[in-house]
C-alpha cells in the first residue's frame, strides 16, 4: 500500500521519518521538494507498508497522530490515489478497504 503525503508543514515529513510502526517504510524524495503558487516549501512524503504485517489500527492511529494539530490545515493525504480526509475514522476506513482488496489480489495470484 502507497500512501503519500504532500504537506507545506515541511518538518512532519521528517518526523514520519522517526517512531514508525514495525513494517512501515517512509521515503521523503528530495526532488517532489517545490515551491507552491503561494511560494510555500511543498514536501512529499511517501509511506509504504510491507506485506499485510501492519495492523489498520496501528497504521491509522500512527498517521493521525502525526497529522493532527497545526500539521492538518497544511496537509493532503492520498491513499492509492484516493484523496482522504483528515479524519481517523475516514482514514481506518480507507486503509482496511485497501489492505481487502491487496489481500484479495494476492488470493487470486496464488
Amino acid at each position: 500500500m502507497e500512501i503519500r503525503i504532500e504537506t507545506t508543514f515541511v518538518p512532519l515529513v521528517f518526523a514520519l521519518k522517526s517512531d514508525k510502526p514495525e513494517g512501515v517504510s517512509v521515503f521523503v524524495p528530495p526532488v517532489e521538494m517545490h515551491r507552491s503558487i503561494d511560494a510555500q516549501d511543498v514536501a512529499l512524503a511517501i509511506i509504504t507498508t510491507i506485506g499485510f504485517g501492519v495492523p489498520t489500527s496501528v497504521l491509522a492511529n500512527w498517521l493521525y497522530e502525526k497529522l493532527k494539530g497545526s500539521a492538518k490545515s497544511h496537509t493532503t493525504i492520498t491513499i492509492n490515489r484516493k484523496q482522504v480526509y483528515l479524519d481517523l475514522g475516514e482514514i481506518t476506513r480507507v486503509i482496511e478497504e485497501q489492505v481487502k482488496i491487496e489481500q484479495d489480489h494476492f488470493e487470486r495470484e496464488k
